[in-house]
Parts: C-alpha cells; sequence; structure tokens
C-alpha cells in the first residue's frame, strides 16, 4: 500500500460506518485522502460515532436503495475512486429477510454504478463481494477467481449476482471509458472496533475476558481468517492498481490467508481461549469447508499477507482490552494504522 498515492485523492466509501467501512475511512484520512462516506444510520454495535475525522472527510445517511439520494451525492462529491462496500452483511438477518438483502446488496449496486455513470472524474472502482460467492461443492478445494459463482443462501446467491453486476458494468459501460472495475473477494476478516459480538472472534474475545462460558455452532467448519489491516491492504492495492492501469487490473481478486493456514471454529477458539467449549447444534445452513486461494492477488499486485494469525489475534485482543478498559476508540485505530507495516514504511 502506497499511503503517498492517496494523499489528496477523491475517494467514496460506501457502508462507510460499518466495520471495514470504519477501519477504511480512518485509514484513508490518516494517509490525506478527501474521503465522503455513505451509509444507512450506523447500526447499535457500529464504533463509527467515536472516530474522529479530519476536515477533508464528509459523511452522509443514505439508503443505497434510494437511487436518487445516491446520484446526487455522487454527482456532487464527485469521486476519482470508489469503494462499494456497503451491503446486507449478517449471514443470519439476509436469511431471515432474503427480499432485502437482495434488494441492498443487488439492486444497490446497481444504483451505485448508474450513479458513477454519469461522474466525470471517476477512475477507479472497487466492489467488496465476498469469498462466499463461489459454488461451493464441499470439496475442501481452494477457489480461484475463475471457478463458478453460486450460492445456496441469501446472502451468498445475493454476492454472487452482484458480481454479475459488476461485469456487466465493467464491460459495457465503464472499460471502455478507461475507467477500472474490479471485485474484491476477502475471506472472513477480524479486528478490534467489531462490536459484532455474535461473530467468532469478538464473541471468543470478549467471552474469555469475562470469563463467559463459550457456545459455538458448526465447530468443525473451516474458515480462511484474515486481519482487518491485511485485507484492506488489498482493497487499496487493488484500487491503485486500478486508478494506474485500468484494462490490465479490471477484475477479480481474491484475498486470504496462505493456503496452508487452516484452521477451524474450534481451532480460533482455542487460540483465543481456555475455556470449556460447548458445540452447539446450528440453526443455519452454512458450507462446512470454504477455502480461496490469492495467488492472482499476489502476482498481479504484489499483495501478500503481512500478519500470521497468531499475530493478528494478539493484536486484536490488546485492541479489545484496551476497548473493555475504557480506552478511546479512535485512540485505538489511530495507533494500530500508524503502527502498522504499511504506514511504518512511510
Amino acid at each position: 500500500m502506497n499511503s503517498q498515492f492517496w494523499k489528496g485523492k477523491r475517494v467514496l466509501i460506501t457502508g462507510h460506518n460499518g466495520f471495514k467501512g470504519c477501519w477504511l475511512t480512518k485509514w484513508l484520512d490518516l494517509c490525506g485522502a478527501v474521503t465522503c462516506g455513505i451509509s444507512l444510520e450506523p447500526e447499535c454495535e457500529s464504533v463509527y460515532s467515536e472516530l474522529k475525522f479530519s476536515s477533508n472527510y464528509k459523511g452522509y445517511i443514505a439508503d443505497v436503495t434510494d437511487a436518487e439520494t445516491i446520484g446526487k451525492i455522487v454527482t456532487e462529491f464527485e469521486p476519482e475512486i470508489v469503494f462499494h462496500l456497503a451491503a446486507q452483511a449478517i449471514v443470519k438477518v439476509a436469511s431471515d429477510f432474503p427480499a432485502k438483502t437482495f434488494e441492498t446488496n443487488v439492486m444497490g449496486t446497481v444504483n451505485v454504478f448508474e450513479a458513477l455513470r454519469k461522474c466525470g472524474k471517476i477512475k477507479s472502482i472497487v466492489i467488496v463481494t465476498s469469498d462466499k460467492v463461489y459454488e461451493n461443492t464441499e470439496q475442501a478445494t481452494h477457489f480461484v477467481e475463475d471457478d463458478r459463482l453460486g450460492g445456496f443462501e441469501a446472502y451468498s446467491a445475493s454476492k454472487a449476482c452482484e458480481e454479475i453486476v459488476a461485469q456487466t458494468y465493467r464491460s459495457q459501460y465503464f472499460l471502455n471509458k478507461g475507467i477500472g472495475v474490479a471485485t474484491a473477494r476477502a475471506c472472513n476478516t477480524f479486528g478490534g472496533g467489531d462490536h459484532h459480538f455474535d461473530r467468532l472472534i469478538p464473541y471468543l474475545i470478549r467471552a474469555d475476558y469475562y470469563g463467559d462460558n463459550i457456545e459455538l455452532r458448526n465447530i468443525d467448519a473451516v474458515r480462511p481468517w484474515q486481519y482487518i489491516l491485511d485485507t484492506l491492504n488489498g482493497y487499496l492495492m487493488l484500487a491503485e492498481a486500478l486508478y494506474k492501469e485500468p484494462s490490465k487490473y479490471s477484475s477479480a481478486y481474491n484475498f486470504g490467508p496462505p493456503l496452508n493456514d487452516i484452521y477451524t471454529v474450534g481451532d480460533i477458539a482455542k487460540l483465543i481461549s481456555d475455556s470449556k467449549i460447548d458445540n452447539v447444534k446450528a440453526s443455519l445452513v452454512e458450507s462446512g469447508i470454504l477455502m480461496i486461494e490469492s495467488t492472482k492477488s499476489k502476482k498481479e499486485l504484489g499483495w501478500e499477507q503481512c500478519y500470521s494469525l497468531q499475530a493478528a489475534l494478539k493484536r486484536t485482543c490488546i485492541f479489545y482490552k484496551g476497548d473493555f478498559i475504557g480506552k478511546p476508540i479512535d485512540e485505538l485505530f489511530t495507533e494500530e494504522i500508524l503502527n502498522s507495516l504499511w504506514m511504518k514504511k512511510i
């Protein structure tokens, strides 16, 4: 990640008050970018209201399903680079409300693209989807970018549809104008500042800190895990590459851990806590095995995972302990970003 590249760049981030959005917006603000965020009202779990930004930042409360409002904001801001993160991202909520999930994840993306079609300064668009976009046959193979898309529940299916939307707009409306469009498929991302304590790693860290009993579903499920700053570094590198050479990098990219860095849900629990673990019956239909390969991102973008799982979990536990004792969230974010491997290279 070239922090100097971002100074003065006009960057739009949808979903800016979500977990990834908070980290990305703060990071770009620290790099001197001129940032604009669009999101719904922050969820109660969001730490967005506790973050501080420079005068280069402006945020809007808006729904990506509201095409007119999104169009007005984009026209007024005139972004050069866009990160589209806004989505219904909780698998359980998606299962309970499939129609709203498809509306947000598919038509919301269409609305963003339509607004950007009228924007004269846009050069680089990164659509953030998921590693769950692949048709998963539970064969214990690592998915690569050209594998078949699919989904058997609302979240994964809507994200696969979002990929197809991005392909359509890229090929028909943007690439022929020299505008780069890529999709980023990242694995399960974790780090401090995620107050969705029903998610595995925040749940485990809080349970261990307070000495609570631990109950897990799908304890033998295999998932790739990655530190938040490693994932966002991939997004930032992809956006910069698109900006400079749109025709070369306009495609899909996986961001995940090394192929031999495989852990089950139970393994993660044991790395965080010594407490007894109870396996409870799952109420959701979920993949038992899900793995992706990131060779393309490494070869074409020069991206690599810099933090091992153990090192990332240690940093995350330290962050949460500071959070639990009342250390200011903005201070925790700022310290973690400025002390990261990339910012130290400045």
